[in-house]
C-alpha cells in the first residue's frame, strides 16, 4: 500500500507522544501527504482491535507479535516503507550480562 493509497482510509496510529509518530508525520510530509489520524493510540493491540471493526486502517509497527496473533486482519507492507532507527543503551560501567551478550552477538552475526 502507498503513502498516497493509505491517505484515503481513515487512519489509526501512534499518538504524537509517540517516537514512532515522527517518523510516520515526516514520511507523509515527504510526500506533500496530510497525515490525519482519526484514532491516535500507543497501543498496538487496541490499533488493530479497531481495525477489526472496521474503523479504518492503522500505520503501526511491523515487529510487534500482535499482528501475527489477530486473523481479522491483512498486514500490508507500505511504500515508501518508513524505517525506524532504534539502538541499545545499558548501564555504564557494568559488565553486560550473559544473556545481553548473547543478544548483541545474534544482532550483530545478522546485522551482517
Amino acid at each position: 500500500m502507498t503513502l498516497d493509497e493509505a491517505v484515503r482510509s481513515p487512519l489509526i496510529s501512534y499518538g504524537p507522544d509517540s517516537g514512532v509518530h515522527a517518523y510516520i508525520r515526516e514520511a507523509f510530509a515527504a510526500r506533500k501527504l496530510r497525515l490525519d489520524i482519526a484514532y491516535a493510540t500507543n497501543d498496538v493491540a487496541l490499533q488493530i482491535a479497531l481495525v477489526a471493526e472496521r474503523i479504518g486502517i492503522a500505520l503501526t509497527s511491523e515487529a510487534s507479535p500482535v499482528l501475527a496473533a489477530d486473523p481479522r486482519s491483512v498486514v500490508a507492507p507500505l511504500e515508501p516503507a518508513i524505517r525506524l532507527r532504534k539502538v541499545f543503551v545499558w548501564r555504564a560501567g557494568t559488565r553486560p550480562s550473559a544473556p545481553l551478550r548473547a543478544f548483541l552477538d545474534l544482532w550483530t552475526e545478522l546485522s551482517d
